[in-house]
């Protein structure tokens, strides 16, 4: 019995310091990738003279990667959802 309580202890550590380095990541890397963003949309200033095609396909990356990395998030949270289910059923 005291091993299955200390196991539950440690998996709630673990939860948490992976919560804690996501949500510490989080802020730096969606910091750097919006200020990477600016940059980009600084490329439709009237400094710079880019064709239809070239913003197109500059939209239309970028749009394929932000679909990408949503469909990478849900995943993971439906995977969150089932193991949290398991550990309630135990």
């Amino acid at each position: 019995m005291w091993k299955e309580v200390l196991q539950d202890k440690q998996e709630t550590r673990t939860e948490e310091d992976k919560q804690e380095k996501f949500e510490r990541l989080a802020l730096k890397r969606m910091d750097r990738a919006l200020n990477i963003l600016d940059l980009i949309a600084n490329l439709s200033t009237s400094r710079y003279h880019c064709k239809e095609e070239q913003a197109t396909a500059i939209t239309s990356e970028l749009k394929k990667k932000v679909n990408y990395i949503e469909s990478l998030f849900c995943r993971r949270i439906v995977l969150n959802d089932k193991k949290e289910l398991k550990k309630h059923d135990r």
